[in-house]
């Protein structure tokens, strides 16, 4: 993505391209650090390469500088009235930097649970390629919690095979006074719980568990 900012020749300056690429870095990657060096375009002027530390590692996202005097006076641009700059950035890295996303391939990745994850900035969670299992599991609850809470203390039930559960919906809400005695009795469900049918999508990242 390129962007071009032009404006009067007080823009053209090393302080202003710094602040540029700071306000799109505390965006983009707000907890990253960043470093820079010299690199020189032939359309800018005190061009910079733009680096981001991931991991201890610098990972390029972006190029810019100053619009180059000879640019401008070749777009018929006073450049005694009119100054810029210019900056090329790379979404795609700056996307996985985000997110965590570790191979530049899942972003064009067709798998509908890949694409799923790629509409918002959330951490990136691992998707296998492995066949999933469904289960539904018929509880007794307090009334009324909410499918974040069920889903967090299924994951704590879990415990070490907490990172199986791919999905957990709930299928189905039910009063005691709903229930046959059979359910009731089966369930252990006291005066005053309710009965929630859980359907629990399980699948392993690194092997088959069906």
């Amino acid at each position: 993505m390129d962007i071009w900012v032009q404006g009067d020749p007080e823009l053209s300056t090393h302080d202003h391209l710094l602040r540029l690429v700071s306000d799109i870095l505390k965006t983009a990657v707000p907890d990253k650090r960043w470093v820079y060096s010299d690199s020189p375009h032939h359309y800018t002027e005190g061009g910079i390469e733009v680096n981001v530390m991931n991991d201890g590692a610098p990972v390029e996202v972006l190029e810019c500088g100053r619009i180059a005097t000879s640019l401008l006076e070749r777009l018929k641009i006073d450049p005694q009235r009119h100054g810029g700059l210019a900056l090329g950035m790379g979404l795609d890295r700056l996307t996985m930097l985000r997110k965590g996303i570790p191979d530049i391939r899942l972003l064009h990745d067709q798998n509908v649970r890949v694409q799923a994850q790629m509409h918002d900035l959330n951490p990136w969670s691992a998707v296998s390629r492995l066949p999933s299992i469904a289960r539904d599991i018929s509880l007794a609850v307090t009334p009324g919690l909410s499918e974040e809470v069920l889903t967090e203390r299924m994951l704590l039930a879990a415990g070490d095979n907490s990172d199986w559960i791919e999905e957990m919906q709930v299928k189905g809400r039910w009063g005691g006074s709903d229930l046959p005695v059979q359910a009731i009795e089966r369930l252990g469900l006291l005066p005053g719980q309710e009965n929630v049918l859980l359907r629990v999508v399980l699948r392993d990242c690194s092997r088959s568990i069906t």
